[in-house]
């Protein structure tokens, strides 16, 4: 009885610095962690929470037993294991958020806070990118933003909630409003198919970065949350629509020439509105996929109920980064109706289509209006069922 604690290879029992050989029928909970092991809410609400035990002692022999995996409740999890990190410290180990630890040293009582290693807060952290975009919108420098230290400590205070949140943590739709340290202003976390977002304009591109052994953590993100005092008035207007952003890429005139010939897909490529993930194949992959038809780009254009059928089929109705992606095949929806089957592995994303064939996201997350819609490059066509046959 008693955590087991399961790195990434073996089983570590408590007490000792050694895999341990382990048999028999275990009744206890095994601790993972959640952004290593993000599908394990998902594998215990499946019933399918279980390891096969190896005796790590003789790691080719018989399976020895199993360890039943459970959530843990609040109750029995052990207190966190201080380390004496600060958020401050921790930021600064990550060169894309100079910018966040520029703004927390400016501002006296935030700092304060983030060098104090008991400090207990989720810190949302925007990317230097992200700082750079915002001042942009709001017509801002860098100095300026530094140099008014009430408007910077309002934003940062914005960026920092009263408790620990992980990513596993926050609800999935509708939601939940999350009370943070500036006074009578909340943000709004949603979690949807495997990404999370804030005020629906941030996305977390990197979750649960612990700070003195989970005593606060950080979600580094894509966007500036701008409090209520900061906000315009009206929302700005979106100008940039799929098609216009698309053509800024020369490897897909292809699919932009196959997209302007159908007035559907058009439509919604051309609307500032549009919420989709694109699947874009590149010139090259429109020419292979071409020629295993026996087609050519103008009898592909010429057809136009084809062209829209495979047009579709490249569109999901739901606004997926890479980072969403789960790391088990996982099938989505998209306009046309039939599924194509989704993984994340090493680094790489891949779609499967309904015959089988594997594309390769090749260029990701390229944004239109701020994260509206996304664009990202494939390195094959994807057909979809009763095509090719």
């Amino acid at each position: 009885n008693g955590p087991v604690v399961i790195p990434v290879a073996g089983f570590m029992m408590p007490g000792t610095d050694m895999p341990q050989p382990v048999s028999g029928d275990f009744d206890t909970y095994v601790m993972l962690k959640t952004a290593d092991y993000p599908w394990l809410p998902e594998f215990l609400s499946m019933g399918m929470g279980y390891f096969n035990a190896h005796s790590v002692a003789n790691p080719g022999g018989e399976v020895r037993g199993q360890l039943y995996v459970a959530q843990m409740p609040e109750e029995m999890m052990p207190p966190p294991m201080p380390t004496g990190e600060t958020l401050a410290s921790v930021a600064m180990e990550y060169p894309e958020l100079s910018t966040f630890v520029a703004a927390v040293s400016a501002v006296p009582e935030i700092l304060a806070g983030a060098t104090d290693p008991s400090t207990v807060a989720t810190v949302l952290a925007p990317t230097n990118a992200a700082f750079d975009a915002a001042l942009a919108t709001l017509g801002l420098s860098l100095e300026d933003l530094l140099g008014n230290t009430d408007t910077l400590a309002g934003v940062l205070a914005y960026h920092i909630l009263t408790s620990v949140v992980l990513s596993a943590g926050v609800p999935a739709p509708p939601g939940a409003e999350v009370t943070t340290f500036l006074p009578n202003e909340t943000v709004f976390a949603e979690s949807d198919m495997g990404m999370v977002m804030f005020n629906e304009v941030a996305s977390i591109v990197t979750a649960d970065i612990m700070v003195n052994g989970g005593v606060s953590v950080i979600h580094i993100i894509d966007a500036v949350l701008l409090p209520s005092f900061l906000r315009p008035s009206s929302p700005p207007m979106m100008t940039e629509t799929i098609a216009s952003v698309a053509s800024n890429y020369p490897e897909l005139s292809t699919f932009l020439a196959a997209a302007s010939a159908s007035p559907a897909i058009l439509a919604a490529a051309t609307d500032p509105s549009t919420a989709v993930t694109v699947l874009a194949p590149t010139n090259n992959a429109f020419e292979v996929a071409l020629a295993a038809l026996g087609l050519d780009v103008s009898a592909l254009v010429g057809n136009t109920e084809l062209l829209t059928q495979v047009l579709s089929y490249h569109v999901l109705t739901s606004v997926i980064p890479a980072s969403g992606v789960p790391m088990t095949p996982t099938d989505v929806p998209t306009l046309l109706g039939p599924t194509v089957s989704a993984v994340s592995m090493d680094g790489m994303v891949t779609v499967t289509d309904a015959l089988g064939g594997v594309a390769t996201v090749e260029t990701a997350d390229i944004m239109v209006n701020g994260g509206m819609s996304v664009i990202h490059t494939i390195s094959a066509v994807l057909l979809p069922p009763g095509l090719g046959k």
